[in-house]
């Protein structure tokens, strides 16, 4: 059964199209009117400009793809039009289409260049084992697991509570649990005002600096020994009661474990080297001229109160 596709363009009228049954359409023919055709190659090219990692997702979205496919019904429609009126003859346009197509030869010269690199350092992956060494050695602190400790807390928030009231309360919860050895997990699910609490007990396994308000980490490594708790701390959430479930000190971990990591960050240097000897090349080329007086010439000199003014118009 064929479908219907309905295309809206901005500026034109809406336009009904009724898909032809596929015999009717060579396959790489994605639309086609009196006036222009909308290739395959044409949607991969617009493909394209999705970062690489995101196109598997995108093209996976219907939504996605079936705007992505007005946006190219759009632009081939006026640009049509653009043709039929004789704007390819102007030479701004001209110029601007130059300028288009130098950009698009320079990313794919640019992507030519890394996918060279790529292959060549994937050609003497062993080669360069001793140089993720070296990196490893010099930057330890990149391949070190960081220091962790396992906690399970109970929360009494100060947005719900004034601070003393807050603190009265997790004094209390807190001398319940340590004066009358109630289960802290269930004294967690009972008291704590964190929404987690109610399912994980206030357990939130293995956390390390930076992945918990600074003052809880604090509180959190002060404590010497597994099964303490501690006095409320308080942190932008509110008061805090902590006990200690474990520790993990920092540690470097050994090269075969990060070596795969390693060469990686040694590929992606060697690969930005590449770029850059060619840029270089770019900017040492002996026949290479450059017009500074009319390149000056390009900025445009604005005294104090036309700039004054020039600001004023901007901010309105």
């Amino acid at each position: 059964m064929s479908r219907l596709i309905d295309i809206a363009l901005v500026g034109i009228a809406a336009l009904q199209i009724a898909q032809s049954a596929a015999a009717d359409l060579p396959p790489d023919v994605l639309v086609q009117s009196s006036r222009l055709k909308i290739m395959r190659a044409d949607f991969d090219a617009e493909l394209a400009n999705v970062p690489p990692g995101l196109r598997t997702e995108f093209a996976a979205n219907n939504d996605r793809v079936s705007k992505l496919m007005n946006s190219l019904l759009e632009t081939k429609a006026l640009a049509a039009e653009a043709r039929a009126n004789g704007l390819g003859k102007d030479p701004d346009v001209q110029a601007r289409v130059a300028a288009q197509i130098d950009r698009v030869l320079a990313m794919a010269r640019s992507e030519q260049i890394e996918r060279d690199a790529e292959a060549a350092f994937d050609r003497r992956r062993d080669d360069f084992v001793g140089r993720a060494r070296e990196i490893y050695l010099l930057d330890r602190a990149k391949y070190t697991t960081p220091e962790q400790v396992r906690v399970t807390h109970i929360l009494i928030r100060t947005d719900k509570h004034t601070k003393e009231e807050a603190l009265k309360i997790a004094s209390e919860v807190r001398a319940r649990v340590v004066a009358d050895g109630a289960d802290f997990a269930a004294v967690a699910r009972q008291y704590s005002e964190d929404p987690s609490a109610k399912s994980n007990g206030g357990t939130l396994g293995w956390v390390a600096a930076g992945q918990v308000d600074r003052a809880f980490w604090t509180g959190a490594t002060a404590l010497p020994k597994q099964g303490d708790i501690s006095e409320p701390v308080l942190t932008s959430f509110g008061y805090h009661i902590i006990r200690l479930d474990g520790k993990k000190a920092s540690e470097l971990q050994p090269f075969e474990v990060v070596k795969e990591q390693a060469l990686a960050d040694v590929k992606r240097d060697y690969v930005k080297a590449a770029k850059t000897a060619v840029l270089d090349q770019i900017f040492k080329d002996p026949t290479l001229q450059m017009n500074q007086p009319a390149i000056d010439s390009l900025t445009t000199k604005m005294d104090a109160e036309t700039f004054r003014k020039a600001g004023a118009a901007v901010a309105k």
